[in-house]
């Protein structure tokens, strides 16, 4: 694969990407919306301020060099595709939906 090829291959699973992680926001938008409207005011005041799906930068700096390179080789996981989207380092974490507020 040229060069060339391998630019536009890379274009095309990045718009993917972001496409999925568009949808992901979506969805989580919609999780949120369904959880709350069957909860009681008291509970509200339990649920986190935060996404569902949150992004955490990434404080080890040689580690997301190395995820940067390792992600130019076009061998990548959809995670270490996102360090790269989205212009700098950072860990996905998606913090699953739960009732339990409580905490």
């Amino acid at each position: 694969m040229n060069p060339e090829q391998q630019r536009q291959q890379y274009e095309a699973f990045q718009q993917s990407l972001m496409r999925e992680h568009q949808q992901a926001m979506i969805r989580e938008q919609i999780i949120r919306r369904e959880q709350e409207s069957i909860m009681t005011p008291s509970q509200k005041q339990f649920v986190p301020e935060f996404p569902i799906y949150q992004i955490e930068k990434q404080v080890q700096k040689e580690k997301c060099q190395c995820l940067k390179n390792f992600c130019e080789t076009l061998c990548c996981t959809q995670v270490f595709y996102l360090l790269i989207i989205l212009g700098q380092c950072v860990t996905i974490f998606i913090l699953l939906a739960t009732s339990d507020f409580k905490k």
